[in-house]
């Protein structure tokens, strides 16, 4: 139970650190929301080509 509580105080933390970055430094705050959008586009390409790569066109077997 210790470990629970200790993730979800740093959750908290972390967001009420945000929404004060975000409401004093606007620009900056936008900023980071930029990158994580461009980081999390970037990930989810790069999920769908390894995916499409375990799973994609496999060769049929020859009868």
């Amino acid at each position: 139970m210790g470990i629970n509580s200790a993730i979800s105080t740093t959750k908290e933390v972390a967001t009420v650190g945000l929404l004060y970055l975000a409401y004093e430094f606007t620009l900056f705050a936008a900023a980071i929301a930029a990158v994580l959008l461009a980081l999390t586009v970037w990930l989810l390409l790069l999920a769908r080509r390894i995916i499409g790569r375990l799973f994609g066109q496999r060769k049929p077997r020859p009868p």
